[in-house]
């Protein structure tokens, strides 16, 4: 007999039984992390790694705990895709904040010789020389720069508005 208290044991499931959980849940865990992918705006090809997870996490769920609820299930997954996507979402967050928008304010206006365009774009907001740059220095279009500053196209747009309005009265100002 053993010191110790006694332990209940549970035998890991059979590897029959395993498969058949994952390809149970298989095309819930690719449609999410499709879903998932386009949220982050990751490359396609990456909802695999993000579906790999999801499915590695709800086999060590599946072992602790046996059968599981499908809503129990469903928020193993969501779990595991939003925390697997974590690392992909900070990267690009610190690829949108690596925006060079000093080089332009000390480039005194993308070549324009004299023309005062830096100390204009440096008198705007942060978010707006942000936009600047990546319209007219980087010459992105307004869907590219929503995804490098992680909003929408439509408000892009609206900030480039509000640009050229504040450029506008700067001028008028000057």
């Amino acid at each position: 007999m053993a010191n110790g208290p006694a332990h209940n044991h549970r035998f890991p499931a059979s590897h029959a039984a395993e498969r058949t959980l994952v390809l149970s849940w298989d095309a819930d865990v690719l449609r999410a992390s499709q879903s998932m992918a386009r949220r982050i705006r990751c490359c396609p090809a990456d909802h695999q790694d993000l579906a790999q997870e999801a499915r590695l996490r709800l086999l060590t769920a599946y072992r602790s705990r046996g059968n599981m609820p499908k809503e129990y299930g469903r928020r193993i997954v969501r779990n595991a895709l939003v925390s697997a996507a974590r690392p992909v979402i900070r990267e690009q967050r610190q690829h949108a904040n690596d925006v060079d928008v000093e080089d332009v304010v000390e480039d005194d206006g993308v070549g324009h010789p004299g023309g005062g365009t830096g100390k204009l774009i440096a008198k705007l907001p942060r978010r707006m020389r942000h936009v600047y740059t990546l319209l007219y220095v980087k010459d992105l279009s307004q869907r590219e720069a929503a995804a490098k500053l992680r909003v929408t196209q439509p408000r892009v747009a609206q900030l480039h508005r509000e640009l050229l309005e504040r450029a506008r009265a700067l001028v008028i100002a000057a």
